[in-house]
């Protein structure tokens, strides 16, 4: 799959992205683009994803295999600048849809906006761009080049400014990230937990306080549920707060030393969590004396800590990355079971640097128990705002999992 660019104004974008993975820095400004079935919308095979800015075309992704919907396109790299951007979707399948939404980057930070593919759209010249964002409806004109900015394609205002320097964008497109395929997909991993079914498996035992923890259709990263932890308002915190489940059979035998993935999507719910970081993610052991891994948020900041295996306890934060809100994002925590181990955390495929934690992470006797949900520690928070997580297609494995899966 290429990104074949239409004018020297433009970069290959697949090229950018690959680079991106392991160079751009954690203040990247960047947008992400949920795109929605709209009632009566066929199922597309496939999508074309064409962003244009002022000026025309900058980027465009061709015949992105559909699994399902919803899904997302995250675009990154541009410049850190306010940019004022269109983007259009095109369906590929047993009928015709499409779709349009206009965004303005913020410098440094995310932008979330919602394409919607309708089967009546209206595209009076035919060049599969909706006249909502098409800068001439009246003649075809797919690039929608816009030599001075006003606005007016030129196919329409006739003006080319032959001397004008069009500043290029740099701008990369990451795949399309659709919905989940669920455990089904999934094979060879020590765990895969979907929440499907209409029952919680009983593999997994419930552990709240002052919180509940279910499934819930709300939200669903993969089929048509996942697991919402709900922490209502509280000033009485002393004892902790929060929900989680545990499951201990998927480490039978499990190694005391060598790497774990665990990988699982999470959906915070509009409020970002107090200070005082709730766990997510931990490791424990099973007997004394009870010693655990943790992957935690700090100030929305995804962090990382151990407690009874080395001493003081140690604990990390990053300082450079905030989780997402209003979205599902990829969690990935990586423990490397040794005397010099680590922990280490990537967000939707990239690894945090500033998360990493380089500790003691042998525990005697093994860890035996993983732990999910949303909990704070008794004595961490005075009080909490009332707040909704869910939680979705979870992974452990003795290799890398990736968000694909």
């Amino acid at each position: 799959m290429s990104l074949s660019p239409r004018s020297a104004q433009r970069i290959t974008a697949l090229a950018l992205w690959a680079l991106c993975q392991g160079a751009c820095s954690d203040d990247r400004t960047l947008a992400l683009i949920d795109v929605a079935q709209g009632e009566p919308a066929p199922m597309p095979d496939s999508l074309d994803l064409l962003l244009f800015d002022t000026r025309g075309l900058i980027a465009e992704r061709r015949a992105v295999p559909i699994d399902g919907l919803p899904g997302e396109f995250l675009v990154v790299g541009f410049p850190a600048e306010a940019r004022a951007v269109r983007a259009g979707a095109v369906c590929h399948g047993l009928a015709p849809c499409a779709g349009a939404t206009r965004f303005v980057t913020v410098p440094h930070g995310s932008t979330r906006t919602q394409l919607v593919l309708r089967a009546a759209f209206e595209d009076d010249d035919g060049d599969m761009i909706v006249n909502e964002i098409d800068d001439c409806p009246s003649v075809a004109n797919p690039d929608q080049l816009d030599s001075d900015g006003d606005g007016v394609g030129d196919a329409c205002d006739g003006h080319v400014d032959a001397d004008l320097a069009m500043t290029p964008p740099d701008l990369g497109l990451a795949d399309l990230s659709a919905q989940g395929s669920g455990c089904g997909a999934v094979s060879g991993v020590r765990l895969c937990e979907d929440f499907e079914g209409g029952a919680l498996a009983a593999r997994w035992s419930k552990s709240t306080i002052g919180a509940s923890i279910d499934l819930d259709p709300t939200h669903a990263r993969s089929g048509a549920a996942s697991l919402r932890v709900h922490v209502p308002a509280s000033s009485n915190t002393s004892n902790g707060v929060g929900a989680v489940l545990r499951e201990t059979a998927s480490f039978a035998g499990f190694p005391a030393t060598g790497d774990v993935w665990i990988r699982a999507y999470y959906y915070v719910g509009g409020t970002t969590p107090p200070a005082s970081g709730p766990s997510l993610i931990q490791l424990q052991q099973v007997g004394s004396p009870f010693a655990q891994a943790a992957l935690y948020s700090w100030f929305g900041k995804p962090g990382t800590w151990t407690s009874g295996l080395a001493s003081p306890a140690p604990s990390v934060s990053s300082k450079t990355v905030t989780l997402p809100t209003e979205r599902w994002t990829c969690l990935e925590w990586h423990v490397t079971l040794a005397a010099q181990g680590a922990l280490r955390v990537s967000v939707d495929g990239t690894e945090v640097g500033d998360a990493t934690l380089m500790t003691s992470t042998v525990a005697s006797p093994p860890f035996g128990r993983l732990e999910l949900g949303f909990r704070y520690a008794s004595g961490n928070v005075t009080q909490v705002p009332a707040l909704d997580v869910w939680i979705d297609d979870v992974i452990v494995d003795l290799a890398p999992i990736g968000c694909a899966k």
